[in-house]
């Protein structure tokens, strides 16, 4: 994993952009304001957080290389850094023909504790709600590669510092790590990487608009100014205080009764348009 690190890091200097490779930040604006829908960064977010070099081959690009270049969020929960600047490699088992199976053996093979609380059961449905997404987006992926979209889109695609994608991934890193923090009601108690959240709240999947727990207008995205460095537990208080959007978290688990409807109806409220931004950022992001 170190030497991934490494790599990915000399990868990005020496890809540095000069300024006038640099996009425009308000002409972004316009031309994805013009083609994408209010909350796209978040959609994307959502499907791009635990996507591995091996679900690219898979879902996109048979042929992509190890180092990626796309922001994701850390599975290692206890690790100060909470957004890689890569796509990581996951160790699944390739041998398994399908994604399904590679999920289950993950699971059960390592106890993936990536998502606070879930049980072993609600890492596998994860992991197969995830593929569900990028198997759609795939499909919207396919065919890009025949209509391709303007450089001036995926330039802004790239710019995930600008594009509000990166805010969104910091997010929702913290949504795992600490569920309800984003509820008004959140009261942290300098918690610690590592340390299990108060009253064993879940991470809710269908976070973004539309959920049923949610309010049915679009999540405001959060702020490209609004600081997600420093102390983790600074991070936390201002987080709690300033990002409010009422999401508590899971309502139900998915062994409890009822479970299973209620993760099935959130899996079923995201829209299809979702998929499609996400497959734009994929196509501009890998080409």
């Amino acid at each position: 994993m170190w030497l991934q690190v490494f790599l990915v890091q000399i990868a990005l200097a020496l890809c540095l952009p000069t300024p006038d490779m640099v996009p425009d930040p308000p002409k972004c604006a316009i031309a994805m304001s013009a083609n994408l829908s209010p909350n796209f960064a978040n959609s994307i977010a959502h499907r791009l957080h635990s996507l591995t070099v091996e679900d690219i081959r898979f879902y996109f690009d048979a042929d992509a290389p190890e180092l990626i270049a796309i922001p994701t969020v850390n599975q290692d929960l206890s690790s100060p850094t909470r957004v890689l600047s890569y796509v990581p490699v996951s160790g699944l088992d390739t041998t398994f023909l399908t994604p399904g199976l590679r999920d289950l053996d993950r699971a059960l093979r390592s106890h993936d504790k990536s998502i606070t609380n879930y049980s072993d059961l609600e890492m596998v449905a994860h992991a197969l709600h995830m593929s569900e997404l990028w198997a759609h987006a795939s499909k919207h992926y396919d065919a890009l590669e025949l209509m391709p979209p303007s450089q001036e889109i995926c330039d802004c695609f790239r710019d995930t510092e600008n594009n509000g994608v990166l805010q969104e991934l910091h997010l929702l890193a913290l949504k795992i790590k600490y569920p309800g923090i984003t509820s008004g009601d959140f009261h942290p108690s300098a918690p610690v990487p590592g340390t299990e959240p108060v009253d064993g709240q879940k991470y809710e999947i269908g976070y973004s608009a539309g959920y049923k727990l949610r309010t049915s207008l679009p999540q405001p995205p959060v702020p490209l100014d609004f600081d997600f460095s420093g102390d983790e537990a600074e991070v936390i208080e201002r987080v709690a205080e300033q990002l409010v959007d009422g999401d508590r978290g899971l309502d139900k688990g998915l062994e409890e009764e009822g479970g299973w409807d209620y993760w099935r109806e959130g899996f079923k409220a995201m829209p299809e348009s979702g998929n499609y931004e996400f497959a734009l950022f994929m196509y501009c992001n890998l080409n």
